[in-house]
């Protein structure tokens, strides 16, 4: 799956799971970032330390692993999201959701 135009800008929300109260972030960043890059964002925007694996899957949270080479348009549309696993020990999830999509900046 692929989006007509991979220039765009997406806002995504992250939300870890199962925690309370509701822990979240949300940013802006271009829908044709590879998701090895977007989980550095992740780890920048919640204050984690880059000192653990992680993996994505479907919104579902179960199935098969998606490739970190991929692009975040490759695999996500406005409303769909992925489960980013952070840390096997702790197993820390987090839901990330595509909100809405822009059209990047004139220049860039």
């Amino acid at each position: 799956m692929t989006i007509e135009n991979p220039a765009s800008v997406w806002r995504l929300r992250v939300e870890l799971l199962d925690v309370a109260p509701p822990v979240w972030r949300r940013f802006d960043t271009y829908a044709d970032v590879k998701l090895s890059q977007l989980h550095y964002f992740i780890q920048g925007v919640m204050g984690w330390e880059l000192m653990h694996l992680f993996s994505y899957q479907d919104g579902r949270g179960y199935g098969d692993q998606i490739s970190s080479e991929l692009r975040l348009c490759d695999v996500c549309r406005v409303g769909d999201a992925l489960t980013y696993t952070y840390d096997f020990g702790d197993n820390w999830q987090h839901r990330v959701t595509v909100e809405k999509t822009m059209a990047r900046p004139k220049g860039t």
